[in-house]
Formats: structure tokens, C-alpha cells, sequence
């Protein structure tokens, strides 16, 4: 069962983009390393992930989302915003 996480009002308010639930399938990268997850929610700002193994991902990392590799010509960079457990937020770094 999947954990329960509260989030803060303060940060659910500053919240610019409106985030779709979603249950994609994709992966984290980051200095050799990668690790299996599944995106909860997604906006144009950033996700919602849940780690299938506990790794810690302390700097920036690549999303690697398998259904839009044809569409997109390279993976998506993220930072770590906040962590609960599994569940890792990112915001998406725009180029």
C-alpha cells in the first residue's frame, strides 16, 4: 500500500501549474546511478515519485520517461525538492 503523505499548505499554495495524477513507469539517473520509480503526479513544473528502492538522490537527476522517447529528444532534469520515504518530489530545470 502506498504511503500516505500530507502535504504542507504552504507548499501546496505555492504551486504554480496544475498537476495531473497520473502512473507512468519511468527511471532516475544521477552520477551512475539510476533507480526504478513510478511518476504519481506530474505538471509542467515538475513530479511526484515513488522510489521502488530507497536511494538517495541529493543533486540534480535525469527523468527517464520510456512512453515519450520517441516524442522527446533528450530525458528530463530535475532537482530534489522534498522527500517522504519513497516519495521524492522534482522540479523540472528548464534549459
Amino acid at each position: 500500500m502506498p504511503e500516505l503523505v500530507i502535504m504542507p499548505s504552504a507548499v501546496a499554495e505555492r504551486r504554480n501549474a496544475r498537476r495531473s495524477n497520473v502512473l507512468w513507469v519511468a527511471s532516475l539517473s544521477a552520477a551512475g546511478r539510476s533507480a526504478d520509480c513510478v511518476i504519481r503526479d506530474i505538471s509542467e513544473d515538475g513530479a511526484l515519485v515513488q522510489l521502488l528502492e530507497p536511494l538517495r538522490f541529493r543533486r540534480r537527476v535525469t527523468l527517464i520517461i520510456p512512453r515519450f522517447l520517441m516524442y522527446e529528444s533528450q530525458a528530463l532534469r530535475c532537482e530534489p525538492v522534498w522527500r517522504t520515504g519513497r516519495l521524492l518530489a522534482l522540479r523540472f530545470i528548464r534549459p
